[in-house]
């Protein structure tokens, strides 16, 4: 069953794919007539449409394209003039290390606060908990993102304004430069995560189970992080992996907003440029991207409760 479910990975990539294939076609706008211009001779526009394989039948140009695709062949960008392979090579690991250090930081702040509240339902301090949460869920990222620049790059100055410092210039600087968009970008998924995590422990704490093992004399503590916690994890791990998702999605924005030179600036330059090779290969990469992180992340839940296999 584990093995189906990571195979499953290849048909729903193909279709966020094609999805994409078929979204870029219907959207108006020539890309030739914005590479060559309004008043660039038919015949010079024949020949690009030509060699473009734009001329040919839709299900031939998708046909062809899949094929090319299932074998690495990400094509030629329009408007960089360089293999897809390679801008994705250049721009894949800026979005990676952003999503990655967003669902870090989520995690960091959700799973405690979700716990504490839960411990410590309708208190004042879950009260104000859920507040802050409510308010992390209402208020856009990019939002979020312009108060931090604000705060802590123009009137603290402590951080770098824009720009990114790959790992390889060291641990400090990439963190530097990834610490306010991954906080911007984590902020709201950070407020839902706590919610759910709160939820979810309470659920656990109204289960016959805790009933008896505070009739055995267990104390709260071991109640709390031994059983209810273990038990809502489960659930929650599958959320966080969602998350990923989200993530990937939201970046596109956040890296506007921080000027991060990943696959977010590249997908959305490729679209007002009608770039169709170039933002058909980035989509079908981050599909394939989300859905084996959600593959690993379904393997992660069951490794931890065998009885999902049954």
């Amino acid at each position: 069953m584990r093995i189906v479910r990571v195979l499953g990975v290849v048909p729903t990539a193909i279709m966020a794919a094609t999805l994409a294939f078929v979204l870029l076609r219907v959207l108006p706008g020539d890309p030739v007539t914005l590479l060559l211009g309004m008043e660039a001779p038919p015949q010079e526009a024949s020949v690009l449409r030509h060699s473009l394989g734009l001329d040919r039948p839709l299900w031939e140009q998708y046909v062809a394209w899949l094929l090319d695709l299932l074998r690495g062949r990400l094509g030629t960008s329009l408007s960089y003039h360089v293999p897809v392979a390679t801008l994705v090579a250049e721009r894949l690991p800026v979005t990676c290390s952003l999503a990655a250090a967003s669902l870090a930081l989520t995690v960091v702040v959700a799973l405690p606060l979700g716990v504490l509240t839960a411990a410590r339902a309708w208190s004042p301090v879950d009260v104000g908990v859920l507040a802050v949460t409510q308010a992390g869920l209402a208020v856009p990222s990019f939002w979020v993102g312009i108060l931090l620049l604000l705060l802590f790059s123009v009137v603290l100055g402590w951080l770098p304004l824009q720009g990114y410092a790959p790992l390889g210039q060291g641990p400090w600087e990439w963190a530097r430069h990834l610490l306010l968009p991954s906080g911007a970008l984590a902020a709201a998924r950070a407020a839902q995560l706590t919610r759910f995590v709160r939820a979810a422990v309470l659920e656990e704490l109204g289960r016959d189970y805790v009933r008896a093992a505070r009739g055995k004399g267990l104390g709260e503590r071991s109640i709390l992080l031994r059983h209810a916690l273990r038990n809502a994890l489960i659930p929650t791990v599958t959320v966080a992996g969602l998350q990923f998702g989200y993530l990937l999605g939201g970046a596109i924005v956040v890296e506007q907003v921080f000027g991060l030179p990943g696959m977010g600036r590249l997908v959305v330059q490729g679209i007002y440029a009608r770039d169709l090779p170039l933002v058909q290969a980035a989509v079908a990469v981050l599909a394939v991207l989300v859905c084996a992180v959600n593959a690993l992340v379904d393997l992660c839940y069951r490794i931890m409760d065998p009885r999902l296999d049954a």
